[in-house]
Parts: C-alpha cells; structure tokens; sequence
C-alpha cells in the first residue's frame, strides 16, 4: 500500500486524541510490519503507534534531492578595492554617522563604484541586499554593482527579485520611461498609473504633452492630478495655452499715474475647464477665488508681460488683491522654474522652493543674505527645507553664526542636516569653528559630524579612484 508515511502519521495522531470510537485508526503503510488483523481498535492503534515510533526513531531514506542550481557566472568587473570594502562594511553593519548620512555615504559609494566599473565583493551583498529591499534610497544605486553572483543571488529570493531587473546600458531616456509607461498601464492600478506618470518628471518635455492630455480623460482622480502637475511645467502645452485664454478677460488694467491690476474672479467652469484641472476647493474656501487661482498657477507667466506691459516686481506692486494672487503666482514660478520670478517673489515671503529655481551663485547669495538677516531658531526651522549642498558662501556664514550665538534647539533642528549640506570649503571654518567651541558639547559634537561625514565622503572618491 502506498501511503504518504508523514500523512498517516497525522491521522494515527488524530484518532489517538479523539478516541477510536469516533475515528477508525488509519491502515498501517509498508513498514516492514504487518497490523494483528484480530486486533480491536484500540490493540490497533497501540501496535501502529509503535510501529510508527519504531520507525521514526530508526529514521528513513531522505527524499531525492532537486537538481543543484547552476553556479553564477563569472564575474566580468573587478571587485572593489579593500579600502573601499571596509568603508562599505562600516555603513552597512556599523554606522559611524547619523542615518540620514548614512544614507547619502552609501549612495555616494554606489554611484562611484559604478562609474568605476566595480563591484559588491559576495560577502556583503545579502546584507547590501536586505538593507535596499524596503524602498530604501539607496537601491536605484544597487544593481549596476551587484555583479553577476548578485544578480544570481537575488534569483533565489523572493524579497530581493526587484534586483534582478537588468540594468539598461546608457542613460534612460524620457522616451523609453514613457514607452514603458504606456505599455504597462492597462495592467495598473490607479496608484501604479498615478506613480508612473509622477515618473514622468525625470526628462519631462514636449514630447510628454500628447499622453499626458490623455491622463486627463483617465477616470482615477489621483491620475488626473499628476497629469495636470506635469503640464503645469510645461508652459508651452495646449492646456497652458487654454488656461492662458481663461485668464486674459479677467484682468483689468486700472489707473492713469498709480497704475492697479485686478484679477475677477472666473464664473462656473465648464465640462473643459473641469477636464483641464477647475475644481472644487477645500470646504470652506471660495469657490471663485480657487478657480481664479488654478486658472494663474497653470498660466504661463510671460502672459503678465503681455497684458501689464511691466517686470514681474513691479507687477507685484500693483495688485488689489494680492493675498489671493500671489499664491498662485508663486506656484507658477516653481513649476515653470521662472527665475525673474522667483527673484521677484522672495523677498513677499521665503520658500525655499523658489531659492532652488536660482542658479547656483545667485541661490548662495540670496541663501548668505537670509543667514545674516535671519535669528538664529527662526532661520534653522527654514534651512532644513532647502536642497543640499549650500553654497560656500552662506555655508560660510552660518558657521560663523552658529559660532557667535549658538542655540541648542536651532542645532538639534539642523544637526542632521549639515553633514550633507554644508558646502566643502567651509570645513576649514568648521575646524577652527569646534576648537573655540569651548564647553559647548552640542556644538562640539555637532560640527565633528560634519567633519566626519566629508572625511568618509572624501575617502569613497579617493578609494575608488
């Protein structure tokens, strides 16, 4: 008889535990062994009982085992070198920073072991694996080092499949992200459609507008609203040029010597104006005035030259209504990255995103000029939010600021921020800055971190060099 010796050895154990009155006792596989055929159930089911343990404890011939994986092909980049190995370790089991900073060490390693054409030695890749697996910033920088043994090992578990995905040659192109939007998305759901089209931003241009007008028939609202994110930073798509249309008979032009603008406000929008993003606000917000803003964030900012004949700071002078304008103006002014904008709507009030529209000496100036004017708690509460690295100049200046009138909480806001954001050259400040810290152990500790970060973040580029 051919019966399953684990399986009949489950049910000899059920009809033990229920009594034998209410279950018969399995027939006895081919042990070697035969059941007393007078016995009663209960004799039965003692005899089969140490039969089976018998058995057990003799053990049994293991299953046949499955064909051995074929080894991993070789290897056709070089490994690391060992200095850069250790460092790689020390980030991935130990730590010697705070996490943010781990974090940007460790994608600093694996963008430079990349371009250097080397990769992951076998012994850390489970652990470099693990630690990429939950959506980890560092895992877009993970494959192109794994190496062929990487690859294959990631094959066999099931957590870490997202690594075995091939690395494309070359740069990817906004075409082919696009390509592999379209042709995935009847097999989407609505967040996956909604996150592919956020994708979309990486190389956003022209030739994007014709599917993005598409999304804005699509039936999932979050689709919808990334579409219409998107074409707010094209200035020169269809829907900007019907917003553009929507808002010239809106603004009037008043005065003779003390020239005003004024903005109405829109009416109900039509089934078009609904597609192109004219949507209910907030509950207890007007209705008019939202239209009214939607309708200036996704206008394309020379339109105001065009109706006002003057300079966006000028312009900013002359509204009646500017609490309900500005807003607008100022999300048009990061989504188009207008820098005579954002130059101009800075000083009305700080954004960081509008200092990151700057280019890069100008963002350190106005960056230098807001540490020397701004207290101390006030300025670290806005500094976290602006984009690493700072330039040298406003780098410079906060240092010396932290120096002259050092505030705890300020410190604890930015601490984790300026090992990743303070600009190079300034270390030798930083230097002098923590030996005339004094008894100031925050300040002390706080500035060796930023020193210790550029030491490793120094010793990556050399070691792999």
């Amino acid at each position: 008889m051919s019966v399953d010796p684990d399986l009949w050895w489950d049910q000899l154990r059920a009809a033990s535990l229920v009594g034998t009155a209410r279950r018969e006792v399995p027939e006895t596989p081919d042990l070697g062994a035969t059941a007393r055929p007078d016995a009663s159930r209960e004799t039965s089911l003692l005899d089969a009982a140490a039969l089976g343990d018998a058995v057990r404890r003799a053990g049994r011939l293991a299953d046949v085992a499955d064909e051995p994986d074929d080894p991993a092909p070789a290897e056709s980049l070089e490994v690391a070198p060992s200095p850069a190995v250790q460092i790689l370790e020390l980030l991935l089991n130990q730590g010697p920073v705070s996490a943010a900073a781990r974090v940007a060490l460790t994608a600093h390693w694996l963008d430079t072991a990349a371009a250097a054409r080397r990769i992951v030695p076998p012994r850390l890749l489970p652990v470099l694996l693990d630690a990429a697996t939950p959506q980890s910033p560092v895992r877009r920088g993970v494959r192109p080092v794994l190496g062929e043994r990487g690859r294959w090992l990631a094959a066999r578990n099931p957590a870490w499949d997202w690594a075995t995905v091939p690395v494309e040659e070359g740069p990817t192109t906004a075409a082919s992200v696009r390509a592999h939007v379209e042709a995935t998305w009847d097999t989407s759901t609505a967040q996956g459609r909604a996150s592919a089209v956020a994708a979309l931003v990486v190389g956003l241009g022209p030739d994007d507008e014709p599917f993005l007008e598409r999304c804005l028939d699509e039936r999932a609202k979050a689709v919808r609203e990334e579409a219409r994110r998107l074409l707010d930073r094209l200035p020169g798509s269809a829907r900007a040029q019907r917003m553009a249309d929507r808002l010239r008979p809106l603004v009037r032009v008043t005065g003779t010597l003390r020239k005003q603008v004024e903005v109405l406000l829109p009416g109900e929008p039509d089934a078009a104006g609904i597609r192109d993003g004219l949507t209910e606000p907030a509950p207890g917000g007007s209705r008019r005035v939202r239209w009214m803003q939607q309708v200036v964030a996704a206008t394309p900012l020379p339109v105001w030259t065009e109706l006002t004949r003057v300079d966006p700071r000028k312009l900013l002078g002359m509204f009646r209504a500017p609490d309900d304008i500005v807003p607008a103006l100022r999300e048009a002014a990061v989504s188009q990255r207008d820098a005579a904008w954002a130059r101009a709507l800075l000083p009305l009030q700080w954004d960081s995103r509008l200092l990151a529209v700057l280019d890069g000496p100008e963002r350190d100036a106005v960056l230098a000029a807001k540490v020397q004017q701004t207290p101390l708690p006030v300025l670290a509460q806005q500094l976290v939010h602006v984009e690493p690295p700072w330039g040298p100049r406003a780098s410079a200046e906060l240092v010396q600021v932290l120096v002259r009138s050092p505030d705890g909480h300020a410190l604890r806001v930015l601490r984790s921020a300026l090992p990743l954001a303070l600009h190079p050259d300034s270390l030798p400040a930083v230097e002098r800055a923590m030996q005339a810290a004094g008894d100031d152990a925050y300040l002390r500790t706080t500035l060796r971190d930023v020193l210790q970060y550029q030491s490793i973040h120094t010793a990556i580029s050399e070691a792999l060099r």
